[in-house]
């Protein structure tokens, strides 16, 4: 694979995973229970920042991703690109531990609800994150290789 080609895949995986089922969510309290409701990776990626109001912070993995997709593309900033996408996939894993723990559901918080079960979308997903860390790891070791092998060995001493 074409080395300027591996930032667009996680591109490429980012926008399948927003038209794939990603969330399971079943609502509590309030009304009667319903039935789970399957959220969508763009439904998903269009509400997710009002986590910040409950401390669910798994979406601005996304913000995180873009910046570093920008300089992954552009090729500048490896480093900045290589941190930014660490802190993206740990933002990411937390998706796990929200596996049951309840959210409000609507603004007055008598209906709440939990995500109960990961969809496909959501995996694909991390698999945008982790492709994205592991070309800007590439590209940033690549670079210091590249480096290292462009330094001249000393030369040998005079008598």
């Amino acid at each position: 694979m074409k080395l300027s080609a591996l930032p667009w895949l996680s591109g490429v995986l980012f926008v399948i995973s927003c038209f794939m089922p990603a969330l399971t969510v079943q609502k509590t309290g309030g009304a009667p229970p319903a039935a789970a409701d399957a959220w969508g990776g763009l439904q998903a990626l269009a509400i997710g920042w009002m986590g910040l109001f409950t401390g669910m912070l798994p979406w601005f993995a996304n913000p995180l991703w873009l910046a570093a997709s920008v300089f992954l593309l552009t090729n500048r900033w490896r480093v900045a690109a290589l941190v930014l996408c660490i802190v993206a996939l740990a933002l990411a894993a937390t998706t796990f531990g929200l596996i049951g723990q309840d959210f409000p559901a609507d603004e007055g918080g008598v209906t709440m609800q939990s995500i109960t079960r990961l969809e496909t979308g959501a995996y694909v997903w991390f698999a945008c994150l982790v492709c994205q860390m592991l070309t800007a790891a590439y590209l940033f070791f690549a670079d210091k290789t590249a480096a290292a092998a462009a330094i001249p060995p000393p030369l040998p001493p005079k008598f």
